[in-house]
């Protein structure tokens, strides 16, 4: 709220900036979207999920590793969150992205996972072991970077709209 000229009270239209990065990290631009950019974030929003959903098209939904889990989705014992994400350091970026890469992460749990119906310890979905699983990696790894980039935007474009009314 704000002051108008004439001293009577003003509702303030720009949500505050923590507001929109959330908003930008739930759903990417989100952000923007709730500033009233809807154009803007309907752009930043397709360009980052195409990103997202492309590189599962090319790797499939094994290439989101999880910290703490193994390659058999079995949850690991001990295991220290740092160690986990300097061996696997794209997954800070993956989950950039919000909801959608944790939601990818359970799939990518699911599918690692041996079939129950069968007595072999081998994963419902293995695991490509060539340069392909690179390329959706760094797909998945930059649609998150972009996203960071889009937060910070939004919530810098919020902050400075908030304070000039």
């Amino acid at each position: 709220m704000t002051w108008s000229a004439k001293g009577a009270l003003k509702k303030s239209s720009t949500p505050p900036a923590p507001l929109v990065a959330l908003a930008g990290w739930i759903i990417p631009g989100g952000g923007y979207w709730l500033m009233g950019e809807r154009w803007r974030g309907y752009v930043v929003g397709v360009t980052i999920l195409c990103l997202w959903i492309m590189g599962l098209l090319v790797g499939g939904v094994r290439i989101i590793e999880v910290p703490g889990y193994d390659d058999l989705g079995r949850p690991i014992a001990n295991a220290r969150l740092i160690e986990q994400l300097r061996d696997k350091p794209w997954s800070i970026a993956q989950v950039l992205v919000g909801p959608t890469a944790f939601v990818s992460g359970a799939v990518s749990i699911y599918a690692a996972r041996p079939d129950g119906a069968s007595l072999s310890m081998v994963s419902r979905s293995p695991v490509a072991h060539a340069r392909l699983w690179e390329i959706p990696v760094l797909y998945t790894a930059v649609a998150g970077m972009l996203n960071l980039i889009t937060l910070i935007d939004a919530a810098h474009r919020a902050r400075h709209l908030g304070s000039a009314e």
